[in-house]
Protein backbone atom coordinates (compact mmCIF):
# COMPACT_ATOMS: atom_id res chain seq x y z
CA UNK A 1 0.00 0.00 0.00
CA UNK A 2 1.00 3.68 -0.73
CA UNK A 3 1.35 6.08 1.87
CA UNK A 4 1.82 9.45 1.01
CA UNK A 5 3.44 12.13 3.77
CA UNK A 6 2.80 15.55 4.10
CA UNK A 7 4.90 17.78 5.41
CA UNK A 8 5.43 21.66 5.74
CA UNK A 9 9.35 22.67 5.60
CA UNK A 10 10.89 25.86 7.42
CA UNK A 11 12.43 28.21 7.19
CA UNK A 12 9.79 29.32 4.47
CA UNK A 13 11.49 32.20 3.45
CA UNK A 14 14.36 30.72 1.35
CA UNK A 15 10.98 29.92 -0.74
CA UNK A 16 10.62 32.89 -1.47
CA UNK A 17 7.18 32.90 0.37
CA UNK A 18 6.16 35.16 3.32
CA UNK A 19 8.03 34.17 6.61
CA UNK A 20 6.58 36.45 10.06
CA UNK A 21 9.44 39.05 10.78
CA UNK A 22 11.82 38.75 7.78
CA UNK A 23 12.02 40.89 4.65
CA UNK A 24 12.37 38.47 1.62
CA UNK A 25 13.40 38.90 -1.59
CA UNK A 26 15.51 37.38 -4.16
CA UNK A 27 19.72 36.87 -4.12
CA UNK A 28 21.44 39.24 -6.42
CA UNK A 29 24.98 39.73 -6.60
CA UNK A 30 25.47 43.43 -4.20
CA UNK A 31 22.20 43.89 -2.97
CA UNK A 32 22.15 45.02 0.41
CA UNK A 33 18.79 44.97 2.78
CA UNK A 34 18.05 48.26 4.43
CA UNK A 35 15.53 48.83 7.34
CA UNK A 36 12.89 51.39 8.16
CA UNK A 37 13.83 54.60 9.43
CA UNK A 38 14.30 55.04 13.15
CA UNK A 39 13.02 58.36 15.10
CA UNK A 40 15.74 58.32 17.83
CA UNK A 41 13.93 60.30 20.49
CA UNK A 42 10.73 58.88 19.85
CA UNK A 43 12.20 55.16 19.22
CA UNK A 44 9.57 54.71 16.79
CA UNK A 45 9.73 53.08 12.97
CA UNK A 46 9.25 55.54 10.60
CA UNK A 47 9.35 54.97 6.88
CA UNK A 48 9.54 50.60 6.02
CA UNK A 49 13.21 50.17 3.73
CA UNK A 50 13.41 47.15 1.73
CA UNK A 51 9.99 45.52 1.43
CA UNK A 52 9.55 41.90 0.72
CA UNK A 53 9.43 40.77 -3.19
CA UNK A 54 7.97 37.19 -3.09
CA UNK A 55 8.52 34.63 -5.79
CA UNK A 56 6.02 35.23 -8.60
CA UNK A 57 3.88 31.83 -9.83
CA UNK A 58 6.21 30.92 -12.34
CA UNK A 59 8.98 30.58 -10.52
CA UNK A 60 7.71 28.40 -7.58
CA UNK A 61 9.49 25.88 -6.56
CA UNK A 62 8.24 22.21 -8.02
CA UNK A 63 10.21 19.19 -8.11
CA UNK A 64 9.27 15.33 -8.61
CA UNK A 65 11.82 13.37 -7.35
CA UNK A 66 12.22 9.63 -6.88
CA UNK A 67 15.14 7.78 -4.82
CA UNK A 68 14.80 4.02 -3.87
CA UNK A 69 11.69 4.18 -4.28
CA UNK A 70 11.11 6.87 -2.09
CA UNK A 71 9.28 9.92 -3.77
CA UNK A 72 9.28 13.50 -3.38
CA UNK A 73 6.76 15.68 -4.56
CA UNK A 74 7.82 20.02 -3.57
CA UNK A 75 5.17 23.00 -4.00
CA UNK A 76 6.84 25.31 -2.57
CA UNK A 77 7.68 24.61 1.16
CA UNK A 78 5.23 22.00 1.50
CA UNK A 79 6.36 18.57 0.29
CA UNK A 80 4.86 15.04 0.22
CA UNK A 81 7.18 12.03 0.61
CA UNK A 82 5.28 8.34 -1.02
CA UNK A 83 6.37 4.97 -0.23
CA UNK A 84 5.36 1.66 -0.51
CA UNK A 85 5.20 -0.43 2.64
CA UNK A 86 2.88 -2.78 4.34
CA UNK A 87 1.67 -0.37 7.17
CA UNK A 88 2.16 2.96 8.82
CA UNK A 89 4.29 2.15 11.12
CA UNK A 90 6.57 0.55 8.44
CA UNK A 91 6.35 3.25 6.17
CA UNK A 92 7.30 6.63 8.93
CA UNK A 93 10.40 3.76 9.62
CA UNK A 94 11.65 4.28 5.96
CA UNK A 95 10.50 8.37 5.42
CA UNK A 96 11.62 9.54 8.90
CA UNK A 97 15.32 8.96 8.41
CA UNK A 98 15.55 10.17 4.82
CA UNK A 99 13.44 13.30 5.49
CA UNK A 100 16.10 13.62 8.90
CA UNK A 101 19.15 12.97 6.58
CA UNK A 102 17.60 15.50 4.35
CA UNK A 103 17.10 18.25 6.20
CA UNK A 104 20.18 18.25 7.58
CA UNK A 105 21.98 18.49 4.64
CA UNK A 106 19.76 21.36 3.39
CA UNK A 107 21.04 22.76 6.70
CA UNK A 108 24.51 22.40 5.95
CA UNK A 109 24.59 23.02 1.81
CA UNK A 110 22.65 26.41 3.40
CA UNK A 111 23.94 27.26 6.66
CA UNK A 112 20.41 28.03 8.05
CA UNK A 113 18.75 25.38 10.25
CA UNK A 114 15.90 23.62 8.06
CA UNK A 115 13.47 21.43 9.67
CA UNK A 116 9.78 20.63 8.93
CA UNK A 117 6.31 19.78 10.86
CA UNK A 118 4.43 16.27 9.76
CA UNK A 119 1.04 17.20 8.88
CA UNK A 120 -0.78 14.00 7.60
CA UNK A 121 -0.90 11.00 5.84
CA UNK A 122 -2.73 9.63 3.02
CA UNK A 123 -3.05 5.92 1.94
CA UNK A 124 -3.74 4.10 -0.74
CA UNK A 125 -7.69 3.36 0.74
CA UNK A 126 -8.32 7.26 0.65
CA UNK A 127 -7.72 7.17 4.45
CA UNK A 128 -5.87 10.33 6.18
CA UNK A 129 -3.91 9.20 9.35
CA UNK A 130 -2.23 11.71 11.61
CA UNK A 131 1.07 12.35 11.29
CA UNK A 132 2.41 9.28 13.41
CA UNK A 133 5.29 11.23 15.24
CA UNK A 134 5.42 10.62 19.13
CA UNK A 135 4.02 12.96 21.36
CA UNK A 136 5.78 14.67 24.24
CA UNK A 137 3.56 15.85 27.08
CA UNK A 138 5.02 17.73 29.81
CA UNK A 139 2.81 16.42 32.66
CA UNK A 140 3.75 18.99 34.88
CA UNK A 141 5.89 22.61 35.96
CA UNK A 142 6.26 23.73 39.79
CA UNK A 143 8.38 25.79 41.66
CA UNK A 144 9.16 25.66 45.44
CA UNK A 145 10.10 29.27 47.15
CA UNK A 146 11.56 30.04 50.27
CA UNK A 147 11.63 33.48 50.59
CA UNK A 148 14.09 33.16 53.64
CA UNK A 149 16.97 31.20 51.85
CA UNK A 150 16.17 33.96 48.64
CA UNK A 151 16.64 37.14 50.81
CA UNK A 152 19.63 35.88 52.34
CA UNK A 153 20.64 34.31 48.67
CA UNK A 154 20.52 38.03 47.21
CA UNK A 155 22.37 39.48 50.14
CA UNK A 156 25.30 37.10 49.67
CA UNK A 157 25.30 37.48 46.08
CA UNK A 158 25.37 41.20 46.25
CA UNK A 159 28.52 40.99 48.39
CA UNK A 160 29.84 39.04 45.72
CA UNK A 161 29.13 41.29 42.88
CA UNK A 162 31.76 43.54 42.77
CA UNK A 163 34.61 40.92 43.36
CA UNK A 164 36.33 40.88 39.56
CA UNK A 165 37.75 37.57 39.06
CA UNK A 166 38.22 36.20 35.50
CA UNK A 167 38.04 32.54 36.62
CA UNK A 168 34.85 32.80 38.45
CA UNK A 169 33.07 35.03 35.92
CA UNK A 170 33.88 32.41 33.58
CA UNK A 171 32.80 29.74 36.28
CA UNK A 172 29.39 31.59 36.34
CA UNK A 173 29.09 32.15 32.80
CA UNK A 174 29.42 28.45 32.29
CA UNK A 175 26.57 27.71 34.53
CA UNK A 176 24.58 29.94 32.97
CA UNK A 177 24.61 28.56 30.05
CA UNK A 178 24.64 24.76 30.92
CA UNK A 179 21.12 25.70 32.30
CA UNK A 180 19.86 27.75 29.43
CA UNK A 181 21.19 24.62 27.56
CA UNK A 182 19.09 22.17 29.64
CA UNK A 183 16.31 23.87 29.16
CA UNK A 184 16.52 23.77 25.88
CA UNK A 185 16.85 20.24 25.75
CA UNK A 186 13.83 19.86 28.06
CA UNK A 187 11.86 21.59 25.33
CA UNK A 188 12.91 19.16 22.50
CA UNK A 189 11.51 16.52 24.63
CA UNK A 190 13.48 13.22 25.09
CA UNK A 191 12.34 11.57 22.26
CA UNK A 192 14.30 14.16 20.11
CA UNK A 193 17.64 13.06 18.83
CA UNK A 194 18.59 16.94 19.35
CA UNK A 195 18.24 15.82 23.01
CA UNK A 196 21.20 13.97 23.34
CA UNK A 197 22.91 16.24 21.99
CA UNK A 198 21.84 19.10 23.55
CA UNK A 199 22.16 17.29 27.37
CA UNK A 200 26.03 16.72 26.09
CA UNK A 201 26.98 20.26 25.85
CA UNK A 202 24.97 21.47 29.30
CA UNK A 203 27.15 18.72 30.83
CA UNK A 204 30.61 20.21 28.98
CA UNK A 205 29.50 23.74 30.23
CA UNK A 206 29.03 22.30 34.10
CA UNK A 207 32.83 20.59 33.44
CA UNK A 208 33.91 23.51 32.14
CA UNK A 209 32.34 25.62 34.75
CA UNK A 210 34.08 23.34 37.40
CA UNK A 211 37.33 23.25 35.89
CA UNK A 212 37.89 26.47 35.58
CA UNK A 213 38.35 26.72 39.27
CA UNK A 214 39.93 23.00 39.97
CA UNK A 215 41.81 23.08 36.68
CA UNK A 216 41.67 20.02 34.19
CA UNK A 217 43.25 17.07 33.80
CA UNK A 218 44.79 17.87 29.84
CA UNK A 219 46.16 21.03 30.96
CA UNK A 220 46.33 21.45 34.70
CA UNK A 221 49.13 19.07 36.22
CA UNK A 222 47.88 20.67 40.27
CA UNK A 223 43.93 19.72 38.98
CA UNK A 224 43.81 17.25 41.77
CA UNK A 225 45.54 19.35 44.44
CA UNK A 226 43.80 22.86 44.01
CA UNK A 227 40.32 21.96 45.82
CA UNK A 228 41.84 21.71 49.06
CA UNK A 229 43.18 25.64 48.65
CA UNK A 230 39.58 26.53 48.66
CA UNK A 231 38.42 24.39 51.74
CA UNK A 232 36.84 21.43 50.09
CA UNK A 233 37.62 18.24 51.82
CA UNK A 234 40.50 15.56 51.21
CA UNK A 235 39.47 13.03 48.36
CA UNK A 236 37.28 15.12 46.51
CA UNK A 237 38.57 14.96 43.48
CA UNK A 238 38.49 11.81 43.04
CA UNK A 239 35.29 10.78 45.03
CA UNK A 240 33.30 13.85 43.15
CA UNK A 241 34.91 15.37 40.35
CA UNK A 242 36.31 12.37 38.81
CA UNK A 243 33.03 10.15 37.81
CA UNK A 244 31.85 13.39 36.05
CA UNK A 245 35.25 13.63 33.74
CA UNK A 246 34.60 9.60 32.68
CA UNK A 247 31.14 10.82 31.56
CA UNK A 248 33.42 13.45 29.94
CA UNK A 249 35.40 11.44 28.24
CA UNK A 250 33.59 8.31 26.98
CA UNK A 251 29.73 9.87 26.93
CA UNK A 252 29.40 12.03 23.79
CA UNK A 253 30.29 15.08 25.56
CA UNK A 254 34.02 15.90 24.35
CA UNK A 255 34.26 13.46 22.16
CA UNK A 256 32.19 12.53 19.04
CA UNK A 257 30.48 9.19 18.93
CA UNK A 258 28.34 7.66 16.09
CA UNK A 259 25.79 6.28 18.02
CA UNK A 260 22.82 8.45 18.51
CA UNK A 261 21.57 8.77 22.19
CA UNK A 262 18.04 10.67 23.21
CA UNK A 263 19.62 11.49 26.80
CA UNK A 264 21.42 9.04 28.48
CA UNK A 265 24.35 9.53 31.31
CA UNK A 266 25.07 13.23 30.64
CA UNK A 267 21.20 13.72 31.86
CA UNK A 268 21.31 11.27 33.86
CA UNK A 269 24.15 12.50 36.02
CA UNK A 270 23.19 16.10 35.62
CA UNK A 271 22.01 16.99 38.65
CA UNK A 272 24.64 15.44 40.27
CA UNK A 273 27.35 17.53 38.25
CA UNK A 274 25.05 20.71 39.07
CA UNK A 275 25.77 20.15 43.13
CA UNK A 276 29.32 19.94 42.42
CA UNK A 277 29.88 22.92 40.68
CA UNK A 278 27.67 24.63 42.77
CA UNK A 279 29.91 23.63 45.68
CA UNK A 280 33.35 24.68 43.90
CA UNK A 281 32.50 27.59 42.97
CA UNK A 282 30.73 28.65 45.91
CA UNK A 283 33.59 27.56 47.87
CA UNK A 284 36.13 29.55 45.43
CA UNK A 285 34.07 32.37 46.01
CA UNK A 286 34.18 32.41 49.36
CA UNK A 287 37.48 32.08 49.13
CA UNK A 288 37.91 34.97 47.00
CA UNK A 289 35.49 37.14 49.86
CA UNK A 290 37.86 36.18 52.76
CA UNK A 291 40.85 37.13 51.22
CA UNK A 292 39.76 40.61 50.48
CA UNK A 293 38.21 41.46 53.81
CA UNK A 294 41.83 40.24 55.19
CA UNK A 295 43.78 42.46 53.14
Amino acid sequence: MQFEFAIRVRPPSLFGVPEDGKVVVPASPGRQLVGPAIHTRALAEFGHGTLSEYRPDHQATRLDLDNSGIELRTSDNYWTVSVDATDVRAACARVKPVLERLMRHLTLKFGVNFDYEGLWVDTGEERTLPWPDPSHVQMFRGTMYNLADLRTGIAHAFSLATTVDRPLDKALAYFENALLLRDLALRVGFASIHAGMLWALAFLQLWKSITAILGDPSRDKDHQSRYRSIGLPEGYWKGEVEPLYRIRNDEDVAHHTLDFATAGAPAEAFGKAIAVCQRVVQAYSSTLAKSAQAS
